[in-house]
């Protein structure tokens, strides 16, 4: 018979090995994955920022991720907007995947429908070819370079549009005190 030192020996063994299997690489996808992420999730910050008359309101409703994208999806004018949003929702979801879950099949599939919505933007330009056979996590940071880019450009607008509606509210400020 097993005394209870004993079990929770054989216990502590087993949680070492399983901590040590998962720890053994550096699991670079993982790591690319959650800075892409937050590299992403800063432009979606900024641009939010932009598109409204007070800021504070943004930061103080602590939205997730997905709620962000949808915003900013909102407020998208280009035509390339609707496939960009959908790799980030699977961007995103491989975020989530990678973060909540040890499953390395969940994990795979979901990168594989993360590359085929990438890839599917790419076609657009006829680059599709060159990127395909990139490595797992090289193919993440071009997917990510993708996404800021075109977030870049909406960052541009949503300034511009703030600098204009500032001016605006000035001026009706400026009117209503003169009421």
């Amino acid at each position: 018979m097993k005394t209870r030192g004993e079990g929770l020996s054989q216990r502590t063994e087993a949680f070492i090995a399983t901590v040590t299997q998962h720890f053994a690489d550096i699991d670079e996808l993982a790591q690319v994955v959650i800075k892409g992420h937050l590299l992403i999730e800063e432009q979606f910050n900024t641009i939010l920022q932009h598109s409204v008359l007070h800021a504070d309101q943004v930061t103080e409703a602590n939205l997730r991720f997905y709620q962000k994208l949808q915003l900013v999806k909102a407020f998208c004018v280009s035509p390339y907007g609707d496939g960009m949003f959908d790799l980030m929702a699977l961007m995103n979801a491989l975020r989530n995947g990678i973060a909540h879950s040890l499953d390395q099949n969940k994990r795979a599939e979901q990168f594989k429908r993360m590359k085929i919505a990438y890839l599917r933007e790419l076609e657009k330009e006829g680059l599709a070819k060159e990127d395909e056979v990139l490595l797992d996590h090289l193919l993440f940071m071009m997917a990510v370079g993708l996404c800021t880019g075109f977030l870049g450009r909406m960052e541009d607008e949503a300034r511009a549009t703030n600098n204009v509606n500032q001016r605006l509210l000035a001026a009706r400020r400026k009117e209503l005190t003169r009421e």
